[in-house]
C-alpha cells in the first residue's frame, strides 16, 4: 500500500509555487527515507501490534523542512515507576481527564539491552510529538495486538504436521 510513499498534489492558484512545493516534498521524502520508514512502521504494526514514532527536528537535513519521523521499538513504551494507584496511566502513556494521550514514556534503552540492574530510565514526550499507530478494536484500548496472534497456534500445528509427514516418509 505504501509503495514509493505518499505524493503531494498542490492545487493552489500559483502553478509555479505548486511545482516548487511538490518538488521540495519529493526531496524531503528521499532525504528522510520517509517511504522506507512507513513500510517499516507497517511491518511493526503487523508483528508487534503497533508502530511508535517520534516526530523530531533534524537540523542536518538539506531540505527546508527539518522535521523527521524516527521509529522507536514498541517495547520501549513503558512507564518506569508505574503503580496501580495512579488512574489515567497505562503502561507508557499518561491520559488526560478526557481519555486522550497527554504524555508518552519511552525507555532510554531497549529493555532487552539493559546492562545495569535496577529501575530503567525513561524520557517523557508530549503526545503531540508521538505517532502511535495501532488498530483500536475495543473501547479504551491503549495498545495494539499483533495481527499474527490468531495464527500462532496454527504455526505450531503446521510444524508438527510437517515433522510427522517427514518421519512417515523416512
Amino acid at each position: 500500500l505504501i509503495g514509493t510513499g505518499p505524493r503531494l498534489q498542490m492545487l493552489g492558484g500559483d502553478e509555479g509555487r505548486n511545482a516548487l512545493l511538490e518538488t521540495e516534498w519529493v526531496r524531503w521524502m528521499r532525504k528522510t527515507r520517509f517511504a522506507r520508514t512507513l513500510r517499516t512502521a507497517s511491518r511493526c504494526k503487523v508483528r508487534e501490534g503497533a508502530a511508535l514514532g517520534l516526530i523530531g527536528h533534524d537540523s542536518k537535513l538539506p531540505t527546508k523542512a527539518k522535521v523527521k519521523l524516527r521509529l522507536v521499538e514498541i517495547d520501549r513504551l513503558h512507564t518506569p515507576d508505574l503503580t496501580p494507584l495512579e488512574p489515567g496511566r497505562v503502561d507508557g502513556i499518561d491520559f488526560d481527564k478526557e481519555g486522550d494521550p497527554e504524555w508518552y514514556w519511552i525507555l532510554d534503552v531497549h529493555p532487552g539491552a539493559q546492562q545495569v540492574l535496577g529501575m530503567p530510565t525513561a524520557t517523557r514526550y508530549p503526545a503531540s510529538a508521538i505517532v502511535h499507530w495501532f488498530d483500536e478494536d475495543r473501547a479504551e484500548q491503549h495498545h495494539g495486538l499483533s495481527e499474527m496472534q490468531p495464527s500462532l497456534r496454527l504455526f505450531g500445528q503446521q510444524r508438527r504436521f510437517l515433522r510427522a509427514t517427514l518421519r512417515a516418509i523416512e
